[in-house]
């Protein structure tokens, strides 16, 4: 874990660099900006994903219920 130190410096330079930075005079192109709007949605998706399962695997671990099932990577076999 870094010391407190070390990020306090990092995050200090950073906002020097920010508050010093000039325009760019750059262009961002649909191309550009449709990968960046993608990017957003799957870090989303991901972590909803991720909290969704990881709540379920703690509460099947407090109240001996079964975790909700697989369902990514094809069909399961028909239950009788």
């Amino acid at each position: 874990m870094p010391r407190l130190g070390t990020t306090l410096w990092t995050a200090s330079t950073a906002l020097v660099f920010v508050a010093v930075a000039e325009d760019a005079q750059a262009y961002l192109d649909p191309g550009t900006t449709s990968l960046v709007l993608q990017a957003v949605v799957a870090t989303i998706a991901t972590g909803l994903l991720f909290f969704r399962r990881s709540w379920s695997w703690a509460k099947s671990r407090f109240t001996g219920e079964k975790p909700l099932p697989e369902k990514a990577g094809g069909s399961s076999p028909p239950q009788p």
